[in-house]
This record gives C-alpha cells, sequence and structure tokens, in this order.
C-alpha cells in the first residue's frame, strides 16, 4: 500500500495499514464520545499533569544551621564549607525539576559563593543540590564578560528555610556552548 505522509510517498503493509487504521478509529471514536473535563486533570503549579491527580507543593529545603558543625569563628565555617563542598559536592550533577536542566557543582562556584559571604549564607551549603533542584528559573542574562563560549547567565530563584527563618536564595548559573551548566554563585535575602 501507498500512503501519503506531508506530501511524501510511504510504502507500508497490509499489517501496518490495518493498525493505522485501528488507532485513527479508536482516536476517532474517543475525541467523539468523550468531553474533557480540565477540573477533573488536576496540574501542578508548571501545567504538567499531577501522578497524584492533586497539584503538588513545591519543596522547601530546610536546614538547622548545624550541618557544618561546630565552629568558633566565620573562617573555621567558610574552611568547614569548602571542605563539605569537596567531599560532597564537588563534580556532581543536580537535575533543576522546573526546567530539567543539569546544573554542575564545581569547586570555584562553591568557592565563589563562600568568599566574603554572611555567615548565614555560608550555612546554606549542605543544601546546595536541593536548591537547584527546587530552583525556578526567573531569566537568563548575556554573559557579562562576553565570553564567546558562554550562552549567558541564568539567574534562579529557590525558597529555603534556615534556622526557622524563610530565605530566598538567587543563584547563577552559567550555561555554556557545549550544553554544561554550572553553579556559579549564590545569595539569600529575606523572604
Amino acid at each position: 500500500f501507498i500512503a501519503w505522509n506531508l506530501g511524501v510517498v510511504v510504502r507500508i503493509t497490509a499489517k501496518q495499514r490495518e493498525r493505522i487504521n485501528r488507532l485513527f478509529h479508536r482516536v476517532m471514536f474517543i475525541s467523539a464520545n468523550d468531553e474533557w473535563k480540565e477540573d477533573e486533570h488536576k496540574r501542578d503549579e508548571n501545567g504538567r499533569f499531577s501522578s497524584s491527580g492533586e497539584s503538588s507543593t513545591p519543596k522547601i529545603p530546610t536546614l538547622k544551621g548545624n550541618e557544618l558543625g561546630r565552629y568558633k569563628d566565620i573562617k573555621e565555617l567558610r574552611s568547614k564549607a569548602r571542605l563539605y563542598a569537596l567531599e560532597h559536592l564537588a563534580g556532581k550533577k543536580f537535575k533543576n525539576e522546573s526546567t530539567g536542566n543539569e546544573i554542575s557543582v564545581a569547586m570555584g562556584g562553591v568557592k565563589h559563593t563562600i568568599v566574603g559571604a554572611s555567615e548565614e549564607l555560608i550555612k546554606t551549603i549542605p543544601a546546595i543540590p536541593e536548591i537547584l533542584e527546587t530552583a525556578k528559573l526567573l531569566k537568563t542574562e548575556p554573559d557579562k564578560n562576553d565570553d564567546p563560549n558562554s550562552l549567558g547567565v541564568e539567574i534562579y530563584q529557590a525558597k529555603l528555610m534556615i534556622e526557622n527563618q524563610n530565605r530566598e536564595v538567587i543563584i547563577t548559573v552559567k550555561h555554556w556552548k557545549d550544553g554544561r551548566r554550572y553553579y556559579d554563585h549564590g545569595y539569600m535575602k529575606k523572604a
């Protein structure tokens, strides 16, 4: 048999034609006999259908504030944060739930965050995986250094609970022409 597909002749077997006809008639029957009731098909905040039938509540990373252990001063806290990142985060990728983008964590990005950071921001280092996974993409900007290998800088926002305080974390992720994305820097403000 010969079938037309977008103006192109395609040869199909009798079995393939029979299957196509069955599928076509099934689709036609369903569309003629079923009415779509939007309120019966719950969606999450991104418009996707929820597997549980109810809209999902976004998870918020929660920290007690003592995940890096005790420290005597900010210098020791920075050292503990660097060591934690080296052992648990460096070289790993985390998938952002809202975009599907895989974001890699390199020590350079973590060091950039730690240097000159407040004590509260340093304490968020153990939550980087959850922050990257739950953050929402706000915008994409051109690389401020006009790096020819960069497609731009993505700005993400995530909610975070630290020491029983709601915070908003802003993260920058560098997107390279080869497709890689690297966590670069974050800062925090009261939510």
